[in-house]
């Protein structure tokens, strides 16, 4: 656990999953390229207005960086205040979805179960060395990586509400959340906006890279859990 990305690397997106009081956090998740460092982590009670948020994006990230928030909800105030400073996009997860899985035989009830199920298919450990990624070994993130279920509905794969998520892990799923929002652009397909970022294009991946990369359980795919393996990295 621990390390950080080649000296030089840039800090491509930014996932902002937004609390406003309350016993939720806000989470940021930084990505560089292949590399997702370390969250870092709000409670509820810091957070008081969408304002707060902005300064806390401000002062985590360079200029050039994409930040992804999901507005709906709380998430509309900081992303208004953030599309005047920074490169934001809005990220609606109620949004239709076009997209496929990888085999292509698959549809998506709606943007956020494309999110989920893409996030899920970068973390299979079966991918190629190349294309693995490394996020922080934490056990809350995975547990809320791997706690949402899903049903193959007549217009695609549909992903359990957040609501009975939180019911279950006894919280909201926070670091999970704000991770997929780091990962949509680059590894979701999402090219709405115009942003296309290469797998890895930002990090020198050479064989001397000072993170490892680690693949847990196969990947089910049968109906239950979304992710039951994750990348991890340490120093």
């Amino acid at each position: 656990m621990g390390g950080k990305p080649r000296a030089g690397a840039n800090m491509v997106q930014m996932g902002v999953d937004v609390s406003r009081g309350g016993k939720d956090q806000t989470v940021l998740t930084p990505c560089y390229g292949i590399y997702f460092d370390s969250q870092l982590v709000y409670p509820g009670k810091m957070i008081d207005d969408g304002d707060r948020v902005v300064q806390l994006v401000v002062q985590a990230t360079p200029r050039n960086t994409v930040i992804v928030v999901d507005v709906i909800g709380v998430g509309a105030s900081p992303f208004d205040g953030l599309k005047r400073v920074r490169r934001a996009y809005a990220m609606n997860g109620a949004e239709a979805s076009s997209a496929r899985d990888r085999t292509g035989r698959l549809s998506f009830f709606n943007k956020r179960a494309e999110w989920h199920w893409k996030v899920r298919e970068m973390l299979d450990p079966a991918n190629p060395e190349d294309q693995q990624v490394a996020i922080p070994d934490d056990p809350e993130l995975l547990a809320d990586l791997t706690a949402p279920t899903w049903e193959l509905t007549r217009t695609g794969i549909k992903i359990e509400p957040k609501e009975e998520i939180a019911a279950r892990l006894g919280r909201s799923p926070d670091k999970g959340e704000s991770l997929i929002y780091s990962a949509v652009l680059q590894y979701g397909g999402d090219l709405r906006t115009g942003v296309v970022v290469a797998l890895g294009s930002s990090v020198n991946d050479s064989n001397d890279t000072p993170w490892s990369r680690h693949g847990g359980a196969a990947v089910s795919d049968e109906g239950g859990i979304i992710i039951s393996s994750a990348g991890s990295y340490d120093s």
